[in-house]
C-alpha cells in the first residue's frame, strides 16, 4: 500500500525595518508555490525605524506516510493516535503516556520521530520563502531605486504568528518555536571528551580552521545560501589541506603554493592512495556530493545564482572532515556536526 501523501499548509508572518514601499501600499506576488503579500506601515515619523514593512508568506509542503490524524495530533503537541511511545526519545516518564495526552513544553514533540519530520518539512519551506521573500525585497529596492533593508526579520519563529492548516482555510498557531527552529537532541558530555578538552585548551590548541568555517557556512544555511555553500567548500579545502599535510610533513609548502585540483578528485583518486593499503576509505558518495556542490558554487560564484541544496553540501563537507579526524582517532566533529551526519 504506496503512503498518502497530505498537504499541509503553512502561514509564514515575518516584519523588515524597511519604507520600500509607500505607507499603506500593498503587493501580491505568487512564485514558486508561495504567496507573498507584502504591506507598508507608517509607525511614527520620527525615530530610528520609523517604517515597517509587513510580509505574509502562504505555501504547502507534501507529507508522505501520516495520515491527518497525527499530523494534527503532532502540531498540537498531542501524543498521536498509533504511535509506539517505547520509541519515543522524550525522557523519562513518557511511554506512560496516553493518546492525547499533552507533551510537556520542556520536552516538545519536535523530539519525537514524527515532529523530526515534520519539523524538517516546515523548516525547508520556510527556507523557500525566506529566500523568495528576500529576493523580492532586492528587487523591489533595486527597481525603484531606494536605499532601503532588504531584510526579513527572523526572529517572528519565536512568536506565534505563524500558522498551519490540512485545508488551507481553517488555520492554527503553530505550536512553538521548537518545531520551527531544531529538534537536535543535546548528547551529554563524556569524560574523555571533557579530559580530551582540557588537554586542548592547556595545549594552546584551537578549533581546527575548518571546523570553524564549517560552522559559519552551517550558521548562514537559511540566511545567506550562497555565502553558507563557497564558506563549506571552503572548509573542505582547508580540512584536506591539513590532513594531508599532517600525513606528509614536505607536502606543506606544496599544497600551499601548488594549484588545487578539484576537491571531489582529491576525495576520490587521491585520498585513497595516500597510505596504501592502509589507505582512508571514504564513503563515495561523498565525492559525488562535492562534485555537484562544486557546480553549484561556480554558478554562484560567476553568475550569482542561488544555490538549490546548500544542505547536501554541508553534509557532505561535515562527514568528510568528520571521517579524515576520525581517522585520527577523534570524533569531536562527528558530535559537533552530528545534526548533518547522523
Amino acid at each position: 500500500m504506496k503512503p498518502v501523501t497530505i498537504p499541509l499548509y503553512l502561514k509564514f508572518v515575518y516584519t523588515s525595518d524597511s519604507g520600500l514601499l509607500d505607507n499603506g501600499q500593498v503587493i501580491n506576488l505568487e512564485s514558486d508555490g508561495i504567496a507573498l503579500t507584502l504591506e507598508q506601515t507608517l509607525l511614527q515619523r520620527h525615530g530610528n525605524k520609523p517604517w515597517r514593512l509587513n510580509v505574509t508568506a502562504t505555501t504547502c509542503v507534501q507529507v508522505s506516510g501520516l495520515d491527518s490524524a497525527i499530523i494534527t495530533a503532532t502540531m498540537k503537541r498531542e501524543v498521536p493516535t498509533g504511535v509506539d511511545l517505547s520509541k519515543w526519545s522524550l525522557g523519562q516518564g513518557m511511554p506512560r503516556a496516553k493518546v492525547g495526552d499533552r507533551v510537556p513544553d520542556n520536552m516538545g514533540i519536535a523530539r519525537s520521530q514524527l515532529g523530526e519530520r515534520l519539523s524538517l518539512k516546515i523548516k525547508e519551506a520556510e527556507t523557500r520563502v525566506l529566500t523568495l521573500g528576500e529576493r523580492a525585497l532586492r528587487v523591489l529596492r533595486w527597481s525603484f531605486g531606494r536605499n532601503h533593508s532588504a531584510r526579513l526579520n527572523r526572529d517572528n519563529v519565536s512568536t506565534h504568528d505563524s500558522m498551519w492548516s490540512l485545508d488551507g482555510s481553517t488555520w492554527t498557531r503553530m505550536p512553538s518555536a521548537d518545531l520551527l527552529v531544531s529538534f537536535t537532541q543535546i548528547r551529554p558530555v563524556t569524560e574523555d571528551a571533557k579530559t580530551q578538552a582540557v588537554a586542548r585548551v592547556l595545549g594552546g590548541e584551537d578549533e581546527p580552521v575548518g571546523i570553524t568555517i564549517l560552522a559559519e557556512a552551517e550558521s548562514l544555511r537559511y540566511s545567506n545560501s550562497r555565502a553558507s555553500l563557497v564558506l563549506a567548500l571552503a572548509a573542505a579545502e582547508v580540512g584536506l589541506k591539513v590532513y594531508l599535510s599532517n600525513q606528509f610533513d614536505p607536502l606543506e609548502d606544496l599544497l600551499m603554493e601548488l594549484p588545487w585540483p578539484p576537491l571531489n578528485k582529491i576525495v576520490d583518486k587521491v585520498l585513497p592512495k595516500v597510505r596504501g593499503v592502509e589507505a582512508l576509505r571514504l564513503d563515495p558518495t561523498i565525492a559525488r556530493a562535492l562534485a555537484k556542490a562544486i557546480e553549484s558554487r561556480n554558478k554562484v560564484v560567476h553568475r550569482g545564482v542561488r544555490p538549490l541544496d546548500v544542505y547536501s553540501a554541508l553534509t557532505a563537507v561535515a562527514r568528510l572532515l568528520a571521517q579524515l579526524e576520525a581517522d585520527a582517532g577523534f570524533d569531536s566533529t562527528r558530535r559537533r556536526f552530528h545534526n548533518l551526519i547522523d
